[in-house]
């Protein structure tokens, strides 16, 4: 069994559970996700761990290893998924709060609460053993690191670096994984059955029906705009910057220029700033799937013939399960902010235009 560490928001923790896919289907034996990252954050997390000088660091101590949701009074004040361990949050149709924080929220509110947010799919997620969970608490990876040499314990792997880690390809069949595995190249190879775990259910609300319509019926291109916290706050606007109004408007002059008669739908954290983009063409901004019903945005964008991503995990999925041989993909340079330190060559396809 390869079991993988749940953390952050929907666009992390598809990337993580697709490499933990593919090791899987590679081993051929079964995955299992450990959710217990949203019952145990607050003990484990200190704030002071989301610092900007520790995203900077290419190897990642576990006692710092922190997701994307980094504001500290959500774990100041316990603002955790305390239930979605013990209550199965991880089954489909189960989790009933926030699907995802990573780019797709329009709420406004609780921007850095997370929970397992896979139930948007219909892929194979069963709860990895009580054992493994209590191994990867903090204080016990000495432990584990001293047992993992015993028969019967399962190996544990850690990512090395954001860039990406051959190494992770070639762990046995009993693995614990724990990283971002940010890259097409840990799963590529399992492309179809990736894309299949990750079907969303059908579309059944009359104003994403009636979009997806519009969608269809066009030479739809999505246009994410992730502003929110990478604005709004200090830590989080350190580690991953704000895409400046330029970038959007070289990609929308681009589509312009390339494709016929493109219409441009809009799905953004903060509706009320996208004007500030003064982007010439018009707009569908999209502003209705709020809450548990954010993950719609995603399988929205994916279902336009292009797409335009932020820095943002959510949108590079929407991009990527957009399986047309002719779309276009047009991705931000600058992933991060420019002090962050990490090494992204990896993380854009090769046939992404990068602005």
């Amino acid at each position: 069994m390869i079991t993988i560490r749940l953390s952050g928001g929907l666009g992390n923790q598809m990337f993580q559970y697709a490499a933990a896919r593919a090791l899987a289907l590679r081993r051929h034996t079964e995955v299992a996700v450990d959710t217990s990252y949203y019952v145990y954050a607050p003990e484990l997390y200190a704030p002071e761990a989301y610092a900007p000088e520790v995203y900077a660091t290419e190897v990642y101590a576990p006692e710092v290893y922190a997701p994307e949701a980094y504001a500290p009074e959500a774990y100041a004040t316990g603002a955790s998924a305390t239930g979605a361990h013990a209550t199965g949050a991880h089954a489909k149709g189960a989790n009933t709060t926030r699907a995802d924080t990573t780019g797709a929220d329009t709420t406004g509110a609780d921007t850095t609460t997370r929970r397992s947010a896979l139930a948007a799919f219909d892929c194979p997620q069963p709860v990895a053993p009580a054992g493994r969970s209590w191994l990867a608490r903090r204080q016990r990876y000495p432990l584990w690191r001293w047992l993992g040499a015993l028969p019967g314990v399962p190996n544990w792997y850690r990512e090395r670096g954001f860039d990406f880690d051959a190494r992770v390809l070639t762990q046995p069949a009993q693995t614990y994984l724990q990283g971002y595995f940010q890259s097409e190249r840990y799963f590529g190879d399992y492309a179809a059955q990736i894309r299949k775990d990750f079907e969303f259910t059908p579309l059944t609300c009359g104003p994403n029906v009636a979009l997806a319509a519009q969608i269809d019926a066009s030479c739809a291109v999505a246009i994410h705009v992730r502003l929110g916290d990478y604005q709004d706050h200090p830590r989080a606007s350190a580690v991953h910057g704000v895409l400046d109004a330029s970038y959007y408007r070289q990609a929308v002059a681009h589509c312009q220029a390339s494709l016929d008669e493109p219409r441009f739908f809009v799905f953004t954290d903060t509706p009320a700033r996208v004007p500030d983009l003064e982007l010439p063409v018009p707009l569908h901004i999209v502003t209705h799937n709020r809450g548990a019903q954010s993950f719609r945005d995603m399988q929205l964008m994916s279902r336009c013939a292009h797409q335009v991503i932020a820095n943002s995990s959510f949108s590079w999925w929407a991009a990527w399960l957009n399986a047309a041989p002719g779309k276009r993909v047009i991705a931000p340079r600058n992933w991060f902010a420019r002090t962050s330190g990490r090494d992204t060559r990896d993380l854009l396809p090769a046939s992404w235009l990068q602005l």
